[in-house]
């Protein structure tokens, strides 16, 4: 967990380095006292019982909202399934307004579960954001872009797309489009699968939901990004990192090319994977601009800023509103590869 805040963090709202560390304070009590006890949220998540710990599923630090308006000030978020009148709630689950000096919005962003599955067609080559699935599972999700280390080039995509939630081994194939999406293994092969970062579903810490898959033939897949009415567009580089109200767009296999806006930074955040959860730390939270920024389907979506389109985030997981990516740099650094631009 990096629960320190740096000031430059917050983009748009200035706050001091004081002010900084009185929010970092608040967001360890908080991570410490309803997020570490894993056991505890696993056997509440299985519950479904609101008034329960297991209710609060992640933080981040964001921008206070009071009665639906911006109040131009800092504050941890805490993120609710659902949010319940205080007087149903033990007092040992009630979140205060503040906190030493710190302020605290809760927020319902309902349930976050790791995006999977609808339909896109078959490209070749294949550019950002288009269907693709393991052979051996009948899902879709989306491939992010192209990666490289020496001269291998590679998809990048999340684990539970490409390698079945920590399931599969070395060399297994992965299909553009996606079995989900009427792709045929082998017809549709055009990759197999290089390595993932293990998700940790024992309570430690994630940070990337990632996989690389070596391409069979670099003439299968390029380097650009697909965006509405077919058109291509390049990447820009080098990489940014994510920073509170920075306007970014994605481009994914179930919603195409959607535009949103980062609001929080430094999330934590309990993700469902089927009957699991898996914990995930400085990750970033976007809310789309006009409509849903993603949906099922869309996870392994390369983020980048709008209109600079420099990479900043790889999409993994949302609920019914919002959308949980984590920072580009770590993915490519756990993946020991650089974006092919």
């Amino acid at each position: 967990m990096q629960a320190k805040l740096l000031p430059e963090e917050m983009g748009y709202l200035q706050i001091d380095k004081a002010e900084a560390a009185k929010l970092s304070a608040a967001f360890a009590h908080f991570h410490e006292r309803h997020l570490a006890r894993h056991d505890l949220d696993m056997a509440v998540a299985a519950t479904g019982r609101p008034d329960l710990p297991g209710n609060i599923i992640g933080l981040g630090y964001g921008e206070k909202i009071t009665a639906n308006q911006a109040t131009g000030r800092a504050a941890v978020k805490v993120f609710v399934r659902k949010k319940v009148q205080p007087q149903h709630l033990a007092a040992e689950t009630l979140i205060p307004a503040s906190f030493n000096g710190a302020a605290i919005d809760v927020e319902e962003v309902g349930e976050v579960s790791a995006f999977v599955s609808q339909y896109r067609t078959r490209q070749r080559p294949a550019p950002g954001g288009v269907s693709i699935s393991n052979c051996l599972e009948n899902a879709a999700g989306t491939l992010g872009c192209l990666v490289r280390s020496g001269q291998t080039n590679y998809l990048l995509s999340n684990n539970h797309v490409m390698a079945r939630c920590n399931a599969a081994a070395a060399g297994e194939p992965i299909a553009q489009q996606g079995r989900y999406d009427n792709g045929a293994c082998p017809d549709d092969e055009i990759a197999q699968l290089i390595r993932f970062v293990a998700l940790d579903f024992a309570g430690g810490a994630n940070y990337v939901d990632g996989a690389i898959a070596e391409l069979n033939d670099n003439a299968l897949a390029i380097p650009q990004m697909l965006r509405n009415a077919g058109r291509l567009e390049a990447l820009k580089s080098p990489q940014s990192k994510p920073i509170l109200g920075m306007k970014v767009q994605k481009s994914g296999r179930t919603t195409g090319h959607t535009h949103g806006q980062i609001d929080a930074v430094q999330v934590t955040i309990n993700v469902q994977y089927g009957g699991q959860i898996a914990r995930f730390d400085n990750q970033f939270r976007v809310s789309g601009l006009q409509g849903k920024f993603s949906d099922s389907g869309d996870s392994g979506s390369l983020v980048t800023a709008d209109p600079a389109n420099v990479p900043v985030g790889l999409l993994f997981a949302g609920g019914p509103v919002y959308t949980f990516c984590n920072d580009i740099a770590r993915v490519l650094a756990d993946l020991q590869v650089a974006i092919l631009y």
